[in-house]
């Protein structure tokens, strides 16, 4: 018989006297079959959680006992929480790819790829997510030195401006000295249309927008002469960019780019940033969800490392090694067989799920991210095949050119070992060495995840209910073949309303996710190919 909790839950049968949603098979009670009008409009209760939280914890990136390459190792090490951990990796390495820029590729999808990523952190108020801050510090020299370099333009445009006015009237028989263009690394996300786009052209294309708190960026796009969510949509996919101005008659240019973006915000900055799932915006990021954090933490360490000391020192480590990197040209990475049979196994299996479990609304995020997983693996690349370069600028020795492991790293053109030193070598084939692969490939199923949970707090769109991501997850902790016990089993296991996960499988069975064999009550985990 039905047990009285379960039985509290559905109305009587006035025929039967019988809890109308349930069916008895060997002492189980099970959901309504498919065409029971009360589910399969999706009207009943489905355990909505108050707030942010997810029903079950969202899964961690960065395992503790994994030994990065020695620049990001040094970033996320003094993390005291998992969470801090895949926060800071994530990161490091949308900044590090910032910097690369242009020197970094790869070929995907018939596309040369580079290594610009557009990360957003999401968590409650006081969860941690400032420890993004120290991020600025590894780049903040690259931005330094632009800086140094206008601002000594700028002088030498005053002084030739000068000279030009004194001429009088020869100046009609000189060109009129022109102002250098604005170069800058971090681009500022208050920004009109035209600023950001011109901000870029001034700089080639590339940029790197990092904002402490999402509303700065979405205000922007909201203004009156925002609206330059295309504008990253198109810096994502490294096409170019241009605008016009009817004052001065001005056409300006650039035939690619490549922008990186780091966001962090509340739960509640997301639907401002991103409205829905169909905003191409949503995409193309990379997202992670802190959890809140639910007791006060000492924040008296027996370390007496101050953190921002630590990440200028590693930001002049990064800025030293970058320098050796640009110059010894650029980097390609090839995936050997294996590895591209495991990438695309990986993929279209979360393709696979993404259409079973949504019906399409994470099908284009998933074809991103395994470009975003792709673009993270190029820069983890590069950091591990020079590792040398780095063990020698950690000893302060002097070094004028790269040195690398050179089973992952080579000149291409058949260059024998004696020449492969030679800072003349221009181009490079840039291979991943096989943990580190499957270290970052394994990310890619967490940070699926992380994306649906933030799809829950977008607005509706081909859903009408937005408990996807605890459906999602709690659907693949399910065997393949399993009873109503085993079910209940696991949601008390992960404290799931029994109302909420018995609409979920009774939703299943009518959409055909599940299939049930009633005279023995195994349930089957369909796969659907639509």
């Amino acid at each position: 018989s039905t047990n009285s909790k379960f039985s509290s839950l559905t109305p009587k049968n006035p025929h039967t006297g019988e809890g109308a949603c349930a069916y008895h098979i060997n002492g189980d009670a099970f959901p309504p079959p498919p065409d029971d009008p009360r589910t399969a409009d999706g009207t009943q209760d489905e355990g909505t959680v108050m707030g942010s939280e997810p029903l079950t914890p969202l899964p961690t990136l960065c395992p503790e006992d994994y030994r990065w390459p020695t620049l990001l190792a040094e970033a996320v090490d003094p993390a005291p929480l998992p969470a801090y951990r895949d926060v800071l990796w994530l990161g490091t390495l949308t900044a590090m790819g910032a910097a690369l820029g242009w020197t970094l590729t790869t070929k995907y999808s018939r596309m040369m790829q580079y290594p610009n990523l557009q990360t957003f952190v999401v968590a409650p108020a006081a969860s941690g997510k400032g420890v993004l801050s120290y991020v600025r510090n590894i780049v903040q020299p690259i931005h330094d030195e632009l800086d140094r370099q206008y601002t000594q333009a700028r002088e030498q445009y005053a002084r030739m401006h000068k000279a030009w006015e004194n001429l009088g009237n020869k100046r009609s028989e000189v060109d009129e000295p022109k102002a250098p263009p604005l170069k800058m690394f971090f681009v500022p996300g208050n920004n009109t249309g035209t600023g950001i786009q011109q901000l870029i052209i001034d700089n080639e294309g590339r940029g790197f927008i990092f904002e402490v708190e999402a509303d700065t960026v979405s205000t922007a796009i909201a203004g009156d002469y925002g609206h330059w969510s295309d504008t990253l949509s198109k810096c994502f996919e490294n096409e170019g960019l241009s605008y016009y101005r009817r004052t001065g008659r001005e056409y300006m240019q650039v035939r690619r780019s490549c922008v990186s973006v780091l966001l962090s915000g509340t739960p509640g900055q997301v639907a401002p940033f991103i409205p829905s799932a169909e905003n191409g915006l949503f995409s193309r990021q990379v997202f992670y969800y802190m959890p809140a954090s639910r007791e006060f933490k000492d924040q008296f360490d027996a370390d007496d490392t101050e953190l921002r000391s630590h990440y200028i020192g590693l930001g002049l480590t990064f800025h030293r090694w970058l320098k050796l990197v640009e110059a010894g040209g650029t980097y390609t990475l090839l995936l050997d067989v294996e590895q591209r049979e495991a990438f695309n196994r990986v993929f279209a299996a979360l393709y696979r799920r993404s259409v079973e479990g949504t019906g399409r609304e994470m099908s284009s995020f998933v074809v991103r991210l395994a470009i975003d997983v792709l673009r993270l693996m190029m820069v983890v690349a590069l950091l591990r095949a020079t590792e040398p370069t780095v063990a020698r600028l950690r000893s302060e020795e002097r070094t004028d050119h790269l040195l690398y492991e050179p089973t992952l790293l080579e000149p291409t053109g058949g260059v024998n070992q004696s020449q492969r030193r030679s800072p003349l070598t221009s181009r490079y084939v840039l291979y991943i060495a096989q943990e580190d692969f499957h270290r970052v490939l394994a990310m890619a199923e967490p940070l699926y995840e992380h994306a649906l949970h933030i799809l829950s707090m977008l607005k509706a769109t081909l859903t009408t209910r937005r408990t996807i991501s605890d459906q999602d997850r709690f659907y693949t902790s399910l065997p393949q073949e399993f009873r109503y016990a085993d079910v209940r089993d696991l949601g008390g296991q992960l404290g799931i309303a029994e109302s909420t996960y018995h609409n979920w499988i009774a939703r299943w069975t009518k959409r055909g996710r599940l299939t049930l064999d009633r005279p023995t009550g195994v349930y089957t985990k369909c796969c659907l190919d639509k």
